[in-house]
């Protein structure tokens, strides 16, 4: 059983959930392999029950406020997911990885990209890029936003209204 304080009692940053997380709020099972499809199916399976949109990034990222300010005027209900506070799981990571690839989640003109070792990128595949993702999360493009039926990386106008509207 994990410790459980109350919220604001923790010191520093939580960066991957471990044996000795500290947790806030309600407690959560995470589900992982075969039982998060059966998961799935059911939630999937409940009439008038959307899943809530997350919006995954970083707040100080200018796409990011963009995409927040999209929302927010068409007065769209969103979480927000921030990569630095709020950390990541491997199965996020290993989820978005089998659906969206590596090239599509992983932004490759960033500057933490740039920063990696030449001996990183050339040795990236799909077993790397999942611990690369968790040392680093602004490797990933962002936004990257989960409607619970579609996943989408980065910010467009265009492909936001279809999604939303």
């Amino acid at each position: 059983m994990r410790e459980r304080k109350e919220c604001g009692q923790t010191q520093g940053k939580i960066q991957r959930p471990g044996p000795h997380t500290v947790l806030c709020g309600p407690p959560i099972r995470l589900y992982t392999g075969r039982e998060s499809g059966i998961l799935v199916s059911f939630f999937n399976g409940l009439n008038g029950l959307q899943a809530m949109t997350v919006l995954y990034g970083i707040r100080n990222c200018d796409t990011v406020k963009k995409a927040r300010r999209w929302l927010d005027a068409r007065k769209i209900d969103y979480r927000f997911h921030d990569f630095r506070a709020d950390g990541l799981t491997e199965a996020q990571v290993r989820i978005w990885l089998a659906d969206l690839g590596s090239d599509r989640l992983i932004n490759k003109r960033s500057t933490s990209w740039k920063n990696l070792g030449a001996h990183q990128q050339a040795a990236l595949n799909a077993q790397s890029a999942v611990q690369l993702i968790l040392d680093n999360p602004t490797l990933i493009k962002r936004p990257l936003v989960e409607t619970g039926k579609r996943r989408l990386v980065g910010f467009d106008t265009d492909t936001y209204s279809d999604l939303f509207e």
